[in-house]
């Protein structure tokens, strides 16, 4: 697999809402114990803004990318 430069368009939080719909449906889990994830995709508020630990969802936000790719 190649990397490929890619440049957000939204949000780190607008671009969660997709994938944050597909946990709900239940098609989308993670298996193991990821504290930090988990934290900055708590922290993740609708409308874009951020509230979790830390200055920016890095974490979050990749795999975000991982699954809407």
């Amino acid at each position: 697999m190649r990397d490929r430069l890619v440049h957000a368009r939204e949000s780190k939080a607008a671009r969660a809402e997709p994938v944050a719909l597909l946990f709900e449906q239940g098609r989308v889990s993670v298996h193991g114990t990821f504290a930090e994830l988990e934290a900055e995709l708590c922290g993740l508020v609708s409308g874009g803004d951020y509230a979790g630990p830390g200055g920016s969802p890095d974490r979050a936000d990749a795999m975000v990318w991982g699954l809407a790719r």
